[in-house]
């Protein structure tokens, strides 16, 4: 029997011009399978929330769930990521 093994997390840096940050090649059967962590310079991490927004984040998946797709950040209004902080995306589905 074959385990498909897929990467859990990415940490992707801002660049202070890109909103959109892909999770591909992860899958995902629903938005809730994602957490997503704004990382400051300084190090501190914030868990950020779905939702509409300057500070939350919103979930577009290619082609319906299950599938893979990008978040973007913010998912309304606010500023690109400047380059000093980064979005970490972790896959977090719970065990059955």
């Amino acid at each position: 029997m074959t385990v498909e093994v897929q990467p859990t997390r990415f940490v992707i840096p801002g660049n202070g011009v890109a909103t959109q940050f892909s999770f591909s090649p992860m899958v995902i059967t629903e938005a809730a399978d994602l957490e997503v962590i704004r990382r400051e310079a300084d190090g501190t991490e914030t868990v950020l929330s779905r939702g509409t927004g300057p500070t939350n984040y919103a979930v577009v998946v290619s082609g319906g769930y299950p599938g893979t797709g990008y978040i973007v950040y913010p998912a309304s209004g606010g500023s690109a990521l400047g380059s000093s902080r980064s979005i970490a995306i972790r896959r977090v589905i719970p065990l059955t």
